[in-house]
Order: structure tokens, then sequence, then C-alpha cells
């Protein structure tokens, strides 16, 4: 791919991307539905520029399940849900994360390594369940 040579900052490059294109979507009014929107337009752009899916063992294997939950959910989510319904994608989240220990690396840094030295969960998938954590334990204070 175009980031081939520079490996160890595509995932940092799959960020901007990500960021950059979330926030195209946060001109909508209604937050929270524009939130999850910011986030599925980001994932998007992820899917395009890096190249993988849900199931190449990437940060997409915690971020998509966790956005589908959200744009499912929110736009008839009650105000007093909200918080309910983030911890709930959190949790889609780590289930995502979690999973990725038995998927087989079709893309990102650790299609790189052999699959018998790949025991743990993907890095990129457990950083997005950390980081959709973090979100919902400081909206939650």
């Amino acid at each position: 791919t175009l980031f081939r040579s520079h490996e160890q900052t595509f995932f940092c490059q799959l960020y901007t991307v990500f960021f950059t294109a979330a926030a195209r979507a946060l001109l909508n009014p209604e937050l929270a539905v524009s939130w999850a929107q910011s986030l599925k337009e980001g994932t998007e752009a992820v899917m395009v520029y890096g190249g993988a899916k849900p199931g190449y063992r990437t940060m997409l294997d915690a971020l998509c399940p966790a956005v589908d939950f959200l744009i499912a959910q929110l736009p008839n989510c009650p105000d007093h849900e909200m918080m309910n319904t983030l911890e709930l994608a959190v949790k889609a989240a780590q289930t995502g994360a979690e999973g990725t220990v038995n998927l087989k690396a079709k893309a990102g840094r650790a299609s790189y390594v052999p699959s018998h030295q790949i025991t743990q969960r993907d890095a990129g998938a457990h950083a997005v369940s950390l980081w959709l954590k973090a979100i919902h334990d400081t909206l939650v204070r």
C-alpha cells in the first residue's frame, strides 16, 4: 500500500484519517447522533484508506461493532439512557477486541508476524476499546 515504507507510523496515519473524516459529521446539530455518525464516517475512511475490513484482525474488529451499535441505538435513545447505550457500545468494542485472539491477521502489522507467534488480542482493537471506555468513563463523571 501507499504507506508500506512507513509501517511504524501507519497506525497513526489511520487515526488521522479516522478523526479527519469523523470531524465532518459533527456539523449535525443532534450531538449524540452526530458523534455516532462521525465515528461511522471515520470507520469507513479507515476501511477505504487502510484496506482492511472487520475480520482482518485490526482496530476495525472493535470499532465496527461499537459504531454499528451506536448508529442503531442512538437515534431513538432517551437522554436518560445515553450512558447505558455508550457502555453497551464499549462492551461491543471489548468483545470485538477479544475476538481477535482467534483471527488470522490479514492486514496491519500483525499480518507480517507468523500466526503462531500471535497469541494476544490485536493491539489496535484493544486500543479502540480503551479509548471508547475512557470517553464513557469521562462522561459518566
